[in-house]
């Protein structure tokens, strides 16, 4: 069947009658043209199958009906599309009625995927149009006015997604600096007030211990420094590399816990096995995991209580428990807070109870490691953070690429 788009001619029955079937086609093989759009994505973007097709539809099926809201419109008012006498069409469809906001909810949605960018974005859009176009035309029911209708929604809705998508990524962006910042500023306080000590008490026994915590700080800066980088190439695609080896977690712990009372004083409280907890895991990666549940504890807790790390142990693998207590955490967004861009709706609600994009990280790299996270809270016992990781699920000398 020849591929023909005709010239209709305004206000005849006849334009009237195949309006009305379009609406009706699209309405009842909604679903359908949306599955074919998804196998379209990912024969055109190789999509990994870790993104379902749920995702990838999500909010799609809003660009279909507001298609399917301005063909009825156009039933009612043809004199909508305008002819010029160069033969060339123009259809005068002043704002799309968009009601369900599909293009802002799926530019919104589409900036949580990891490695997205904005001609994926663009190109959804180019592939959706020409599905619909297809459809209509082996339907022998496409004309010029149907086409430029299916044009404008399109442009439309793909302009909002365009600019909603770039809009969270530089606010993401921003929030990243603003994490990694506050991240380094406890550190550096430590620093400062150790040196402080140094300078007032002049050599003494402490002197050694302090220059050796400051080396050991000034450390972990760099360290978060290097994450900051690490981070950014994640978010361009590239992914966090952990490096697999044999470590002491009972020293690690300790150590850090030495790095915070620099801050915190002794409010952190460590809860060791008597026996020594060897593993295999990527030390940098798991330093940061329970910096940031720690300084998640100390920001939102309780500032008169302690905040615990217990360390279980079991034959497979160790268990990290961050405790606080203070103002719960609601369960209906226990799986919100892991997720790296849906914090960023409703922010200005949120006041205080920012997570940033700490948990995504702890998520990420915990499950790189084959473990899992969980949270519970309620006002009673506090807020729990606890982080399962095998204790041989990789080799020494293993490495992995995982992405936020």
């Amino acid at each position: 069947m020849p591929n023909t788009i005709t010239r209709s001619s305004k206000n005849s029955p006849l334009l009237a009658q195949e309006t009305e079937q379009i609406i009706l086609l699209l309405e009842e093989n909604r679903q359908s043209l949306i599955d074919e759009w998804v196998e379209a994505v990912r024969i055109e973007f190789k999509q990994p199958e870790s993104t379902t097709d749920t995702q990838l539809a999500d909010h799609m099926l809003y660009i279909l009906d507001a298609l399917i809201a301005e063909m009825k419109l156009f039933q009612s008012d043809p004199s909508r599309s305008k002819s010029y006498r160069q033969g060339d069409m123009r259809y005068d469809f002043g704002t799309i009625d968009d009601d369900k906001e599909g293009g802002d909810k799926h530019g919104r949605q589409r900036a949580s995927i990891n490695a997205y960018n904005a001609d994926k974005v663009f190109w959804e859009y180019v592939l959706l149009r020409k599905i619909v176009v297809q459809f209509l035309q082996e339907r022998r029911l496409l004309d010029i006015d149907h086409l430029e209708i299916i044009t404008c929604v399109i442009e439309s809705c793909s302009r909002d997604s365009l600019t909603t998508f770039s809009a969270t990524i530089q606010n993401v962006q921003r929030k990243l600096l603003g994490t990694i910042v506050h991240d380094i500023r406890n550190p550096l306080n430590s620093i400062s007030l150790m040196a402080e000590h140094i300078s007032m008490m002049g050599k003494n026994d402490k002197s050694a211990e302090f220059a050796d915590r400051i080396v050991a700080i000034s450390g972990r800066i760099a360290g978060m420094l290097e994450d900051m980088l690490s981070t950014l190439a994640a978010e361009a695609g590239q992914g966090l590399d952990l490096s697999f080896q044999q470590h002491n977690l009972n020293g690690i712990l300790s150590s850090l816990q030495a790095d915070y009372q620099a801050t915190y004083g002794f409010r952190l409280k460590l809860n060791l096995p008597t026996q020594t907890v060897m593993g295999v895991f990527d030390r940098q990666m798991i330093i940061r995991v329970m910096e940031n549940l720690i300084s998640n504890a100390f920001k939102y807790g309780d500032i008169a209580t302690d905040v615990t790390l217990t360390v279980v142990e079991t034959d497979s693998s160790f268990i990290l428990n961050v405790h606080n207590f203070g103002e719960p955490i609601d369960k209906n967004r226990y799986v919100d807070i892991f997720q790296f861009f849906k914090l960023f709706e409703g922010q200005e609600r949120l006041e205080k109870r920012s997570w940033g994009i700490g948990l995504a990280f702890v998520k990420a790299i915990t499950e790189g490691h084959q473990g899992h996270v969980s949270v519970s809270s309620d006002a009673t016992e506090g807020t729990r953070f606890s982080v399962n990781i095998p204790k041989s699920a990789f080799q020494h000398g293993d490495t992995k690429t995982v992405t936020i």
